[in-house]
């Protein structure tokens, strides 16, 4: 692998009064955890710093309609948070990224985000791996499947638990 040793988790989160649970993927590589807060929308989305995200679609090929949806920069801080409660110690870097369908058309109302990426599914790849061969290794073998333990072991728990 391009990566070296590397562990992947996938989460299913909700946030307080939301009805419908989010999707991540956290990357655990040894520069460091990347959260990838996965989202579905299609059609135009209009990304803001701050307030809701703005998807506009047609429905059924008629008129254009709008929906606001909460916007994923605030909701991967906060899982980010959440996450690394769940940590063994060690510091390690964590990056944020947002990723959208391919046929999703991206743009910013205002200034982007210099914290968390906000991309498509066809960027994923090239953006991690420039970030990771840029970035020193930060965590060894056992750091990374530590990790991977802390996260992935009450998961595994659970699923047992309902079979």
């Amino acid at each position: 692998s391009v990566f070296g040793k590397h562990r992947i988790v996938y989460q299913m989160a909700r946030a307080k009064n939301e009805k419908a649970p989010q999707a991540y993927v956290i990357l655990i590589l040894a520069s460091g955890l990347y959260i990838l807060n996965v989202k579905n929308q299609s059609g135009r989305v209009l990304a803001k710093r701050k307030g809701d995200f703005k998807q506009y679609f047609k429905d059924r090929g008629k008129e254009e309609k709008l929906f606001l949806f909460r916007n994923p920069l605030d909701e991967v801080r906060f899982f980010e948070k959440r996450l690394k409660e769940k940590l063994p110690s060690a510091e390690c870097p964590v990056t944020n990224m947002v990723v959208f369908p391919q046929r999703c058309q991206l743009s910013w109302d205002g200034q982007e985000d210099g914290e968390i990426q906000v991309l498509r599914r066809k960027q994923l790849f090239g953006v991690i791996k420039e970030h990771f061969e840029k970035n020193p290794a930060v965590l060894t073998e056992g750091q990374i499947d530590d990790i991977f333990h802390a996260l992935a072991d009450e998961a595994i728990k659970l699923e047992k638990a309902n079979q």
